[in-house]
């Protein structure tokens, strides 16, 4: 057998009838703390004030970034949103756009490079990674970042796919002038970033092979003015405005204290990546162990593997072990590498059924697919028991989870029926997401504080009045009521009180105290509103009260 058969329309159908669905949640999912929320409430103040060349978070400079990301949210929300632009929907439109079109890329180079078969798993299995669907649905920088990384190295394996062919490197000017456009526009997105994820696989393919012709093939003086008029611009101004501020923000405090220590406590150890690979990048993880010694054949053999697959591992491992080294980690740091991952765990699928090898349904890769629904099953239970009410709805979809989980193992590993494996995965995830989206996410109200304030005043305020918070300011609520609210400072507390007009004053019970001390009897402040809720940034309980003069 060598082929799945997978061309197959219903399948197709399948596959984007589930793209739909993990679409759900850039409408359903309120603004997260905190990298979301700090994208979203930077991209608006750009809005508000009129000004696309300054980043600035809650009228302070923010310079972590470039300002790619935030152009991009701008212009999304002023097509599609509406005064006060405090959907944040709108500003997730070019994480989405990033990854679908991402997907969509891949299948397509994949199917010419390799087969149909290939580019099918390959697209399925960054569908159905939890880490891609989770950065959809999130308005930062790493889904539009990821598009332009998947284009460079496309393009680059087109390259390499022609030299394989032709024995010559094609040197088509729209080529380079659509890497060096991509390669641009990811600079201006992430920084230097892209450059780790296209420099350092191009780099490394060519010193296994010794031959450096592929880099030569993108050297014109065309394209680096290219990137000259592209990136400069925004820099130049940026400087000039800012200073020496923007580069010691960006590059110093960020950069360069994310490689040297653990910043903002998101340290971890190494082998932080391969772990997560486990539940991010499932059904796909089943395989990973397997390949790992064919990875190191083929680099072992590298003059005599297919260039192809060399290059793919190139863009894997280094960037991979990279990342391992860093102190600093978040998940999805390594999401550039999963397309290459997706690509080599395909690869070694399509040959072991080719082979017949059924190693493929080993009792290694049946407990590496198991770990993630089991996992799962067991977070979800905790999370509605402890931070919901124990109902018997959530008793019936854990048993139905745990269902799926059996036939999956079932078709995986005693049938050994592979299409069936990949269709009952399909069900699992989408019932996952559909779990988070539509049943966990409205049941866990105690998270969501700034929509639940902003409810409150919403309901409680009228026009015009002023709208005063202490003690809590996470980006959401920034986000959420930048434009209507004021940072409470204590020295002025007394004024604001004492102001005639009509007040409305959101404080946590750390500030009651110091509130009660500046009212000082006063009988017109009341108390209209209370409520507990969970901080999910800090990992505690806070108590908010909601105070009208």
């Amino acid at each position: 057998m060598s082929r799945i058969k997978l061309k197959n329309k219903k399948i197709y159908l399948f596959i984007f009838l589930a793209l739909v669905i993990f679409l759900q949640g850039i409408f359903l999912i309120p603004p997260l703390d905190r990298d979301e929320s700090r994208f979203a409430s930077a991209s608006k103040n750009m809005i508000e004030t009129n000004d696309f060349i300054d980043i600035r978070l809650d009228g302070e400079p923010r310079y972590k970034k470039p300002v790619g990301i935030y152009w991009a949210q701008s212009f999304t929300t002023l097509l599609f949103g509406n005064f006060p632009y405090d959907e944040i929907w709108t500003y997730r439109i070019p994480s989405l756009f990033g990854v679908l079109l991402s997907i969509v890329l891949i299948f397509l180079s994949v199917r010419k490079r390799f087969n149909e078969d290939i580019a099918f798993l390959s697209a399925f299995f960054l569908s159905m990674s939890l880490l891609l669907i989770s950065e959809i649905n999130q308005a930062k920088s790493d889904g539009l970042l990821f598009l332009f990384i998947n284009i460079c190295n496309l393009i680059l394996l087109k390259k390499i796919d022609d030299y394989e062919k032709n024995r010559s490197i094609d040197k088509s000017k729209l080529e380079l002038i659509l890497f060096w456009c991509s390669l641009s526009l990811g600079t201006l997105v992430k920084g230097p970033i892209i450059l780790i994820f296209v420099g350092v696989p191009l780099f490394c393919f060519s010193f296994i092979r010794k031959d450096f012709s592929l880099v030569k093939s993108l050297h014109s003086l065309s394209c680096y003015l290219i990137y000259f008029c592209i990136v400069t611009p925004w820099f130049v101004i940026i400087t000039i405005k800012s200073g020496s501020t923007f580069w010691y923000e960006s590059v110093i405090n960020d950069l360069l204290n994310k490689v040297k220590s653990g910043q903002e406590s998101h340290g971890f150890f190494p082998g932080y990546y391969s772990f997560l690979l486990f539940l991010f990048f499932w059904p796909g993880c089943t395989f990973v162990i397997s390949i790992a010694k064919q990875i190191f054949l083929d680099l072992k053999n590298g003059l005599k593997s297919n260039l192809k697959v060399l290059y793919l591992i190139c863009l894997f491992l280094p960037c991979f072990l990279i990342y391992e080294l860093i102190p600093t980690k978040l998940p999805h740091y390594v999401l550039p590498v999963y397309p290459a991952l997706s690509i080599l765990v395909s690869i070694f699928i399509i040959e072991g059924i080719k082979e017949n090898n059924f190693f493929l349904y080993s009792k290694v890769n049946t407990i590496c697919l198991l770990i993630y629904p089991l996992a799962f099953i067991s977070l979800f239970s905790v999370a509605i028991i402890q931070y919901s009410n124990y109902e018997l709805s959530t008793i019936l979809i854990t048993l139905y989870l745990t269902v799926i989980t059996l036939y999956i193992f079932q078709q995986f590993y005693l049938k050994k029926n592979i299409k069936k494996f990949f269709v009952s995965c399909l069900i699992f995830q989408i019932s996952v997401y559909l779990c988070l989206v539509h049943y966990l996410t409205p049941k866990l109200e105690t998270f969501w504080i700034s929509k639940r304030i902003n409810h409150i005043v919403a309901t409680n305020s009228k026009k015009n009045e002023n709208i005063y918070h202490y003690g809590f300011n996470e980006p959401s609520l920034v986000f959420l009521m930048g434009h209507k609210s004021q940072k409470l400072i204590p020295e002025k507390m007394v004024k604001r009180i004492k102001d005639p007009r009509k007040s409305l004053f959101i404080l946590t019970d750390n500030e009651l105290e110091i509130f009660s001390k500046f009212m000082q009897n006063d009988q017109q402040i009341k108390l209209i509103d209370s409520f507990e809720g969970f901080n999910y940034s800090r990992g505690k309980k806070i108590k908010f009260y909601i105070f009208k003069n």
